[in-house]
């Protein structure tokens, strides 16, 4: 009974965050009519994400515990413009790539690794340029540099052995990415459409919070050790 006891006192905040998060996921997924605007459910996830972030970094104050929240904030800001506003789609993507530096900067960086990026970044920057031709915009430029940043992401956390967890969020993550640039293309309409909008949530709400359980293993791991 003192051990459950123990582990419940040193635990509460995320136990906390994690029942919040499973009680509105299961309302979402059974009850979603009950919301009068579901947009809001989903931005509520965010903000919940982001006060979990900053209070693991009041309990656990590291230079990767305050990269983790401030990258949560730009998720803040970006998610504010796609999901509230519904607009303004070059900001959105514009935060969400400063969420991405700040996880880089977590992950790691040296500087072959930047050399690598910034080839891939420019490779794909051609490529986007030559198929969209006339059609290439900022918003193709940005979500180019954000989209290579992202995956770069990925590999170098496996190259560098980060906390896997975090890792299979982030993969979560780009995954719902992939279904928004899916989604865009206008030959998808009716039910695929509609599946791959609740795709995009299915992904992207498991990504953040298996990202915020990677963290939080990392932190208390890192707490033990000294």
């Amino acid at each position: 009974m003192n051990k459950l006891f123990n582990i419940l006192k040193n635990n509460y905040y995320f136990i906390i965050y994690s029942l919040i998060e499973l009680i509105l996921a299961i309302l979402l997924v059974i009850k979603e009519e009950i919301f009068n605007d579901v947009n809001y459910v989903y931005y509520s996830f965010i903000l919940l994400n982001f006060i979990f972030s900053f209070i693991l970094l009041l309990n656990h104050k590291n230079k990767n515990n305050l990269f983790f929240c401030i990258a949560y904030l730009f998720a803040i800001f970006a998610d504010f413009n796609l999901i509230i506003l519904g607009d303004n789609l070059s900001l959105g993507v514009f935060f969400f790539l400063c969420c991405q530096i700040f996880y880089m900067l977590m992950i790691g960086i040296n500087k072959t690794q930047l050399l690598i990026r910034f080839i891939i970044i420019i490779v794909l920057e051609l490529l986007a340029i030559i198929v969209t031709k006339t059609n290439y915009s900022f918003l193709v430029f940005i979500t180019i540099v954000y989209f290579s940043t992202f995956l770069a992401n990925i590999i170098f956390a496996f190259i560098n052995k980060f906390n896997i967890i975090f890792i299979i969020g982030m993969i979560l993550f780009i995954l719902c990415d992939v279904c928004v640039g899916i989604s865009n293309f206008e030959m998808f309409e009716g039910e695929f459409a509609n599946l791959l909008g609740r795709l995009i949530y299915y992904f992207y709400l498991p990504g953040l919070y298996l990202m915020s359980v990677g963290m939080y293993i990392k932190s208390k791991k890192r707490s033990n050790l000294n």
